[in-house]
């Protein structure tokens, strides 16, 4: 499993995921590998999990949101992978955000788990979410990407960015297996 992080808030979103990328075997098949599709700088989704059915994914929801809208499709893709088969990818991570209301909406959802939607956050706060490799501990990673946080002296999308790549740093040391330095990024001022 991978590093992917998502932070958002009023008027910024910042994406940062680690690049390497396994198939389902565990073999390497990409070190520089994009775990996040931004569409239309409307509609941004993120993958964590075996990269052997990433693509189909971002290709469906492509073709998906030429039909409908990123609301619904958001919602389809969350149900599909709640439902999804654990043993295809058992730790699959999808995080996708719309921006194009006017208050935006964002779903995390996890295989075989109930899904989480959050709303756009008042002014001056932000929400994040993280997908840490199997094994690490969720409290200790969101403990150590508050403590990067609370290192900078003003909250803003390039405080916010340095945080998640020193967390991403950070992890790869500790999961060399699962994670690697070689991060993809993007960030957006709404």
């Amino acid at each position: 499993m991978s590093l992917v992080s998502m932070v958002f808030s009023s008027n910024f979103v910042s994406v940062v995921a680690d690049g390497l990328a396994k198939d389902g075997e565990g073999n390497v098949v990409s070190t520089n590998f994009k775990k996040f599709k931004v569409y239309d700088e409307q509609f941004i989704m993120t993958i964590s999990g075996s990269s052997g059915i990433f693509d189909n994914i971002f290709d469906d929801v492509e073709k998906a949101l030429q039909h409908f809208d990123a609301d619904y499709v958001m919602k389809e893709v969350a149900v599909e992978v709640s439902k999804a088969d654990r043993t295809i990818s058992p730790y699959m991570t999808v995080m996708m955000v719309n921006l194009a209301k006017n208050g935006f909406y964002g779903i995390i959802q996890k295989v075989g788990e109930p899904v989480s939607s959050v709303v756009k956050p008042f002014e001056g706060q932000y929400r994040y979410w993280i997908s840490a490799p199997n094994g690490s501990d969720e409290a200790s990673v969101d403990n150590k990407f508050k403590e990067y946080i609370n290192k900078a002296n003003e909250i803003n999308l390039k405080s916010i960015r340095k945080a998640q790549i020193q967390l991403n740093n950070f992890i790869a040391a500790q999961f060399p297996e699962s994670v690697n330095r070689n991060v993809s990024q993007y960030q957006l001022i709404i």
